[in-house]
């Protein structure tokens, strides 16, 4: 009776590890080893807005085609002490998004007393809109380059 026992004993003890062994194997380690539990598929674009601006400037006395033509004209005509032009910027904001802007006139080579009015201008253009800056140059009467 005694080994009658303890073989019980044994096999209870035997039968209570498989179980647990089990429990660990089923339990712990599947989601241990597994990568992936679903797999999703797809497609799809992406689109950066497009940044785009325009500018023309147009000088009063020189007319529409732009700075050469406005050079080309000065130099023919020749500018002297009192001679003053309007010149007109116009800025056009063709992108998809906001853009700011800044417009700066600057007398590069500063041989001629040129004064300009307004020297400088900014701001903000939405979408589409456009803005026009005109800019008064002047060579004052009684200074020389």
């Amino acid at each position: 009776m005694k080994h009658e026992a303890q073989n019980k004993r044994r096999a209870y003890i035997v039968r209570l590890c498989l179980v647990y062994l089990m429990l660990v194997l089923f339990v712990c380690v599947p989601p241990t080893l597994s990568r992936y539990h679903s797999l999703a598929e797809g497609s799809s674009s992406a689109q950066v807005a497009a940044f785009n601006w325009h500018y023309e400037i147009t000088s009063a006395k020189a007319g529409t085609d732009g700075a050469m033509a406005a050079y080309s004209f000065y130099t023919t005509h020749g500018i002297k002490p009192g001679w003053s032009d309007t010149i007109t910027v116009t800025i056009q904001n063709t992108s998809q998004v906001t853009c700011e802007y800044t417009l700066s006139v600057v007398n590069e080579t500063g041989n001629l007393p040129l004064d300009f009015t307004p020297s400088s201008a900014s701001g903000v253009l939405a979408q589409g809109e456009s803005k026009t800056v005109t800019v008064a140059v002047l060579w004052p009467l009684g200074e020389n380059s």
